[in-house]
């Protein structure tokens, strides 16, 4: 027997070992296993009652504490600011001079033009003890000549200062000595802080048009403590651009006293009243639905729903008055 057949039964022996170790290296083999399916819970619709009640529209914005008598300083001339006696916060009394342009000689002529008006006038009073008719009129048109040259100087220093229209404290200067200076830009502004009113910006035509003189609003002068105010004028104010302006809501507080706890330049929280009514019909916002101009809501009756057309009426963020379409007591759905 040659050596290669006595070691065939031995390499059929290892072969047989290593086919059967392969195969449990193998994963097992495991039927599959069906899932058991959870049922999902029943929807719930979200649902409101239709409820009466008080609905008010407001629009709500920051108000700026502002004195009502404030007043835009400027020349009525170019020229280089020569003097600024002022700075914000100072006192100022009415008349008094706060900023000059140079005026170049233009004191020196009034000086010149004064004692020219007062000879002349000397001169007057003598020429009437003894002077012919003729020479007392003369006298009479120098005198009147040398007065409007005096009057001319001062009208020309005038238009190169500028005075306190009133009593009242500078907020702002917006020049400084030795700037050029043009003629009806706003130099300074000079408030009286005595008496104090709210400003609020509007910008949207919408609300606007929904704000009148006389209406009512509510003014938080401390952490929710709101007051009552009234809407005293609406103005303008020019943003420099052609097609839009910004309105200006004035508010006075009803009460003076409550306005003392307020400071020049501090914001406010303002509530404008557009309109109100008590013992209203109201359904949440979120149960009005809308759709190519029609408004409805889903009715619960029993468990079927309905849709129903509504006629609304005061609408805010949160809620809706209804006017017709529900009662009071009826179930609507929510979106």
């Amino acid at each position: 027997m040659t050596l290669l057949n006595m070691l065939r039964p031995t390499m059929l022996v290892l072969l047989i070992a290593l086919v059967t170790a392969g195969c449990s290296l193998l994963p097992q083999e495991r039927a599959d296993v069906i899932p058991t399916l959870i049922e999902p819970p029943p929807s719930r619709a979200v649902t409101y009652d239709v409820q009466r009640g008080r609905i008010v529209e407001e629009l709500r914005g920051l108000a700026r504490v502002a004195p009502t008598l404030e007043t835009n300083l400027y020349f009525k001339q170019n020229g280089r600011l020569a003097l600024l006696d002022v700075e914000p916060g100072d006192d100022v009394r009415e008349g008094e001079l706060l900023a000059q342009l140079e005026t170049g000689t233009l004191e020196h002529q009034l000086e010149l033009a004064r004692i020219d008006l007062e000879a002349s006038e000397l001169r007057l009073a003598a020429v009437r003890t003894g002077g012919t008719p003729v020479d007392i009129r003369l006298q009479e048109l120098t005198v009147a000549k040398n007065r409007l040259e005096v009057e001319n100087f001062e009208n020309r220093i005038e238009l190169a200062s500028i005075r306190a229209p009133h009593d009242g404290v500078v907020q702002s200067v917006r020049v400084q000595v030795g700037q050029l200076v043009q003629e009806y830009n706003t130099v300074m502004i000079v408030a009286d802080p005595r008496s104090r009113e709210l400003q609020v910006e509007i910008r949207r035509n919408e609300d606007i048009n929904k704000i009148s003189r006389g209406q009512k609003a509510l003014v938080e002068v401390s952490r929710d403590d709101w007051r009552p105010a009234t809407v005293s004028q609406i103005t303008e104010r020019e943003t420099g651009s052609s097609i839009s302006l910004t309105y200006i809501v004035h508010l006075e507080l009803e009460e003076e006293s409550d306005a003392a706890e307020l400071r020049l330049g501090d914001l406010a929280s303002v509530r404008l009243v557009v309109q109100e009514k008590e013992n209203a019909l109201i359904i949440p916002r979120a149960a009005l639905r809308e759709f190519m101009g029609r408004r409805y809501v889903r009715l619960l009756d029993g468990e079927a729903r309905r849709e129903v057309d509504v006629e609304v009426g005061i609408t805010t963020p949160t809620e809706v008055e209804i006017l017709k379409g529900l009662t009071e007591g009826d179930v609507v759905v929510g979106q």
